[in-house]
């Protein structure tokens, strides 16, 4: 047997074989349905959650110890000890909510379903080989992930998308570990193959041993592509630009272009220290708008410039942005034919074994087995502009961050398990206390990309109205997969306080800043403080307002059972009778908050390559469990954007009619026939467009 996890390589071997399926069916008995755990939670958020304010929840201190986790871990690339917090104390739940909710968890065979992740695509009680599947083949008894065995995770996708995501941060260097696919191949082997190729590509190009078609280093990166993988990208980029490390990393390289172009040491040491493009850059093209392009290319030398492309599949909007792009280099660099151009400067990401058969040197190919829009951030489409851009060693750190998260998503107890515990906190602030979504707010510039990375991830996974059979669902038993980017400044902060709509915040952060700039707050003893302990100190006053009110935990204007609650409401559901929410407050409390508003606190030591890679494992983890307790499919190939993209296509074809056939914009028989099938309205508007450019 092999599986993720070195712990769980040898499963126990019972001598009787009846014995495991007995086990078995005496836990399926004792586990309640999933319908008795919605109903009880239900009834729990009703009669015992909504009529408690958050100031007397939090004043438990039982209760807050139990709600706060800690998960600790060392990065083996620096021998430094790292920390994950993650606190949900101000969540409007008790532990008994939360036993609830594992009950929830339980009902879905949550513990099951993650150990099956940890092999792969195989069956962890019975892992069949590939020397199995060649003798059985043509067996009806050779079952598998794609069989219908409902005990297989992914058995009930229906376009025959694959996760095994989790392979693709696999060390190398644990020889004894594998995971495996459908027919039993080991995936392990072949991803650590495509690692040692995009490493020695990215030490070639940063070594300028690798050059461009004018004979200048290849330096900066354009990435032309959208969706999650891009937007994971955009984030672990952004963050890493404020580590100086990584910034050291981007540099490496640049003082040796300097010296062969005939500057002198001292010279390029001067560059260096001035910040002067002596650091590697990424750009993001999503489409082929012309100042969304015009803006990535701003600053950048079209000689020393790497054009990488990520499409899962075929894609026009990305295609046109491709070409765009290539048409750029074309008229910079006159004098070069195009094929050697696109060679020297282009290269391609993508899931299409077609493509990577036309030009395999330029082209990386994601596996089959984890071609999920969603599961798509350590694939060749992050992995290759970060090692280029910041070097290898910094992509290690990466991977052996996201491993480390899944270590722990494998191996924790789902009582102390981060993503566990805040897949069911998402669960419970929709389903049960009627939230449409929440806000993320990083409080720190390097988290600035992560609310849009997670939006897109969860919209992705869990934004369907269809459950795993196929069945359409509605109401409370969907998620709203809405994230909304929160912003430090405090834009939104009249809303998260007062607003009648109660949204649930979650604060990320990180205990250690890059910069430290120190000011005098005055006071006796000259007491100083650094800027980012006012931004720490600005997190929990924004945390303990939301919860607590303008009061405070003392609860002296709002959250008590005094004359001022009665004018407002606690909790997130609003009343049957709407005459109840027409009252008249005092003047006097308008002004204030009256807290009772759920946050969670998402918290780590540092901001580095390896931290990123945790909090985008955290983040997938997360997701699946929230799509597991919602009964939907989070393993989909293609994007839910791929919906838009064939109605514009569509819309194209009515647009050209319009210039070909010629109209009057004031007849609206012929606009509506030349606009055959189209909505009327779309079709008025789209003549006058098409007069516009005419």
């Amino acid at each position: 047997s092999a599986s993720f996890n070195s712990s769980a390589q040898h499963p126990p071997q019972h001598p009787n074989p009846v014995a495991p399926v007995a086990a078995k069916a005496v836990r399926q008995s004792a586990a309640p349905r999933p319908s008795q755990a919605w109903s009880i939670l239900c009834r729990h958020a009703r009669d015992d959650i909504l009529p408690i304010h958050l100031q007397q929840l939090c004043s438990d201190k039982d209760r807050v110890s139990s709600l706060v986790s800690v998960h600790s871990s060392t990065c083996d690339k620096d021998n430094k000890k790292r920390i994950v917090i993650v606190d949900i104390s101000r969540q409007r739940m008790t532990l008994d909510t939360m036993n609830h909710l594992l009950r929830l968890a339980v009902s879905r065979d949550l513990k099951g379903y993650i150990r099956r992740f940890s092999w792969g695509q195989n069956n962890p009680e019975n892992p069949i080989t590939k020397e199995q599947i060649q003798k059985n083949k043509g067996s009806n008894k050779n079952r598998n992930m794609n069989s219908a065995d409902q005990d297989s995770p992914l058995s009930f996708n229906p376009d025959g998308a694959q996760s095994m995501h989790m392979a693709l941060r696999a060390p190398r260097q644990e020889n004894t570990m594998a995971m495996f696919t459908a027919d039993g191949t080991n995936a392990l082997p072949a991803i650590h193959d495509e690692w040692a190729r995009i490493e020695l590509l990215a030490n070639t190009i940063r070594a300028a041993k690798m050059r461009g078609v004018s004979g200048q280093p290849l330096r900066d990166v354009v990435v032309v592509g959208r969706g999650v993988s891009v937007l994971g990208l955009k984030f672990v980029y952004s963050a890493l630009l404020q580590n100086q490390e990584a910034i050291e990393a981007s540099r490496k390289g640049i003082i040796e272009e300097f010296i062969a172009a005939s500057w002198t040491k001292r010279a390029a040491a001067a560059a260096i220290s001035n910040n002067l493009e002596t650091c590697r850059r990424m750009r993001f093209v999503a489409c082929a708008d012309p100042s969304l392009v015009q803006k990535a290319v701003e600053g950048l030398n079209p000689s020393s410039t790497i054009i990488i492309t990520v499409a899962l599949r075929e894609n026009e909007d990305t295609d046109f942005a491709t070409r765009y792009m290539a048409g750029w280099l074309c008229r910079e660099l006159k004098g070069y034919k195009k094929e050697h151009i696109v060679s020297h400067h282009m290269f391609l990401v993508t899931g299409d074994q077609m493509l990577k058969q036309l030009k395999p040197e330029s082209t990386f190919l994601i596996p089959d087995h984890s071609r999920c829009e969603a599961f798509g951030s350590f694939t060749a489409a992050t992995l290759l502009p970060l090692s280029i851009v910041f070097g290898w060693h910094t992509v290690e750190q990466f991977l052996a961050g996201a491993h480390d998260m899944d270590k722990h998503f494998v191996e924790t107890n789902p009582r102390h398990n981060l993503p566990v515990l805040l897949a069911l906190t998402d669960v419970w602030n929709d389903a049960f206390l009627g939230s449409s979504g929440r806000i993320v707010t990083p409080f720190s510039e390097q988290f600035a990309s992560y609310a849009s990375f997670v939006a897109a991830l969860e919209s992705e996974t869990c934004g369907r109205c269809f459950d795993i059979q196929g069945r359409k669902i509605s109401g409370s038993k969907t998620a709203s997969a809405v994230v909304i980017q929160g912003n430090v400044q405090g834009e939104y902060d009249r809303m998260l306080y007062q607003g009648g709509r109660i949204f649930p915040s979650e604060l990320v952060a990180a205990m250690h800043s890059p910069a430290s700039m120190t000011v005098d707050v005055g006071g006796t003893g000259g007491s100083r403080v650094t800027a980012h302990d006012r931004m720490m100190c600005t997190l929990f006053a924004h945390a303990d307002l939301l919860a607590f009110g303008s009061a405070g935990p003392a609860g002296a204007a709002f959250g008590n059972n005094n004359s001022a609650s009665k004018y407002h409401q606690t909790g997130m559901i609003a009343p049957t009778n709407s005459s109840a929410t027409i009252q008249n407050v005092p003047t006097g409390l308008q002004s204030q908050s009256e807290g009772n508003r759920p946050s969670t606190l998402i918290i780590c030591s540092q901001c580095d390559a390896f931290t990123c890679g945790q909090l985008v494992s955290l983040s997938e983890h997360r997701v699946i469990v929230a799509a597991r307790i919602w009964d939907v499919n989070p393993f989909l190939s293609e994007s839910g954007s791929r919906l838009r993209e064939t109605e514009t296509e569509r819309l194209q074809e009515k647009l050209q009619n319009f210039w070909v056939m010629g109209f009057d914009v004031d007849d609206d028989e012929k606009i509506d026939y030349l606009g055959e099938k189209v909505n009327f309205a779309t079709s008025k508007v789209l003549a006058h467009y098409a007069n516009s450019r005419s």
